[in-house]
């Protein structure tokens, strides 16, 4: 009934030119000059006109790379950010093999994989991740919550070059 119910919220969305997943705003990563916008992937969210609506994607990112070092600091920035309850973050190294489709949505991709090592991120004005890393391709996987109860997962792509 929830599959049915999600699929008929999505397609009446889609015959007014927007998807649920518009409704949700992005977040950002800037490290040094280079910025990324993220991918909206699961979420449960109450738009303003008072209704609620919730989607399960798995891990998703942009098809764009943002390119770093290996010792880099990422600088958070999300949409309400002053209301957020809780932040976790993990960095989850990736191949091509594991794409999981590229042309269901432009611009995005859904990846085959799972979540480990989910860390907190202490909430302040200024959201920073320091990480060492290896280089090659990950995905950063931010989950944010929100007091209004709003949830959202946000996902990045990173390349770390040596």
């Amino acid at each position: 009934m929830y599959r049915f119910l999600f699929l008929a919220l999505f397609v009446s969305t889609l015959s007014y030119g927007k998807s649920l997943f518009d409704e949700v705003p992005t977040s950002s990563i800037r490290v040094g000059k280079a910025e990324q916008k993220s991918v909206v992937g699961s979420f449960c969210w109450h738009p303003e006109d008072g209704s609620h609506f919730c989607a399960d994607t798995g891990l998703v990112s942009p098809q764009e790379r943002i390119k770093v070092k290996s010792n880099s600091v990422f600088r958070l920035k999300m949409p309400n950010q002053e209301n957020l309850r809780a932040v976790q973050y993990t960095f989850i190294p990736v191949t091509n093999e594991m794409i999981d489709s590229k042309e269901e949505y432009p611009g995005r991709y859904n990846w085959q994989g799972g979540i480990s090592e989910i860390q907190e991120l202490k909430l302040s004005r200024r959201l920073s991740i320091k990480k060492k890393l290896e280089p090659g391709v990950y995905i950063l996987s931010i989950s944010a919550w929100w007091k209004n109860y709003d949830d959202a997962n946000h996902g990045f792509l990173i390349e770390v070059t040596p």
